[in-house]
């Protein structure tokens, strides 16, 4: 057994934990939570380890206001204070921390059987379930339960390194920081 958390942080973050056992992912809870929560969760969690194998995925954040057109002038940094809590907890109750890029949810949502809109608002919770899909599939730990084609983005070309290629069964990508 694998327990999987996954974060989309942000002043709405979303929160995914899902139980990998015999090669399949079981949804147990999935929410939106503010700043607060999820430095509750964070303290519950130094205090009370989760029994067995956890590891902590996260949706890493870079401030790019060229081409996110956020200018991030009075931003508290709450996604990275986040990212902060959430790797203090994984160092404290020693779980493997995954800090993930963005540019893989497209993949992730393919992988869950959903589509990914780009700028879609409210989707927190649905980006943190594709991040742990995601990093499942691509560890091995579980096939993807949706047997059809991840869509590539516009953006990008067949030749990318960027993007997971299920095509040939190869794997094209930036390498996720452990």
């Amino acid at each position: 057994m694998i327990h999987l958390y996954g974060f989309d942080p942000g002043k709405t973050t979303g929160f995914f934990h899902g139980l990998i056992r015999d090669g399949k992912m079981a949804p147990l809870d999935a929410k939106e939570m503010n700043y607060k929560q999820v430095l509750k969760w964070c303290a519950d969690e130094i205090e009370n380890p989760e029994l067995g194998h956890t590891i902590l995925i996260a949706e890493d954040y870079t401030i790019d206001p060229i081409t996110s057109g956020y200018s991030h002038q009075g931003d508290k940094g709450l996604a990275m204070r986040l990212l902060g809590a959430l790797e203090l907890t994984a160092t404290l109750a020693g779980y493997p921390f995954v800090l993930q890029q963005r540019d893989r949810k497209p993949a992730g949502y393919g992988f869950a059987g959903g589509k990914y809109v780009k700028g879609k608002k409210g989707q927190h919770m649905q980006d943190a379930l594709a991040h742990v899909t995601y990093y499942a599939v691509t560890q091995k730990m579980m096939v993807p339960p949706a047997p059809r084609k991840v869509p590539l983005p516009v953006s990008q070309k067949a030749s990318s390194p960027r993007i997971f290629r299920t095509q040939s069964g190869s794997q094209w990508r930036k390498p996720d920081t452990p």
